[in-house]
């Protein structure tokens, strides 16, 4: 009985390796999946040269803000006065 129970293990366990081989990679075919994957990444001269542009429109974003806020304070101020004077009249 005992060697019957062995035997069946030994199927179960076959049978579990070649399922398993059949849902895991290997590490061969992890490695070049891997690679093939890492393949569509840019090297890093891409990575930060595009980084460089992005961070450069960032900041001349952020200039052209800087001075349409004071343009817009300026036309503020002066439609205060044109009212001031439209006012008194």
């Amino acid at each position: 009985m005992a060697k019957k129970v062995t035997v069946e293990i030994e199927q179960l366990v076959e049978h579990l390796i070649i399922r398993m081989k059949d849902i895991f990679l290997t590490k061969k075919e992890f490695e070049e999946k891997l690679e093939e994957e890492i393949g569509h990444l840019p090297t890093k001269e891409e990575f930060y040269g595009q980084t460089d542009k992005v961070m450069k429109e960032l900041q001349d974003m952020r200039e052209e803000h800087t001075i349409s806020i004071g343009q817009v304070s300026d036309h503020s101020d002066r439609i205060e006065k044109l009212e001031e004077k439209v006012l008194r009249i």
